[in-house]
């Protein structure tokens, strides 16, 4: 049986993870995307260990999801993207623009799947953070919250 106080701490976690994707999403902010001269998209690297979030994500789960579900999309975009290496140059957001016009309709659904997988869980990581959420967001981000909610309290 599980602590409660444990579910509580867990909820609170996902719910402030959620948070802060969909504010940076509803603020317009993305992420820093740097033109690339490699062909590849890479899965980034995390900003902490694979057990920094415990006991609210367990090691066990982060190497799966990052190691293994989210390369499983950058292997299949990167597939998908083979022989596009005027595409492959291009950010992610870039390639996903405009509901992925650039690219050919014959990769198209495989490239927005993987592309948009990869990006999601990019934005993912990013808002992630060992003793995170402790402090209210500043710059753009709380700026975007405090017009839309009024303030942090409000918006969570």
């Amino acid at each position: 049986m599980s602590n409660p106080a444990s579910q509580s701490s867990r909820r609170e976690f996902i719910a402030t993870g959620a948070a802060a994707s969909a504010a940076v999403i509803a603020g317009g902010i993305l992420l820093g995307s740097n033109a690339r001269a490699a062909a590849t998209f890479e899965v980034p690297k995390l900003a902490f260990a694979v057990d920094a979030l415990e006991p609210f994500i367990d090691a066990k789960t982060m190497e799966i999801h990052h190691g293994k579900h989210h390369a499983a999309y950058v292997k299949n975009l990167n597939e998908a993207l083979a022989g596009h290496d005027d595409l492959a140059k291009l950010s992610i957001e870039e390639i996903l623009a405009d509901k992925a016009s650039k690219v050919p309709e014959a990769a198209r659904q495989k490239v927005v799947n993987n592309g948009g997988g990869h990006a999601n869980h990019t934005l993912f990581w990013a808002s992630l953070a060992p003793k995170g959420g402790a402090a209210e967001p500043a710059g753009p981000l709380g700026d975007a919250i405090k017009s839309s909610f009024t303030d942090f309290k409000t918006f969570t």
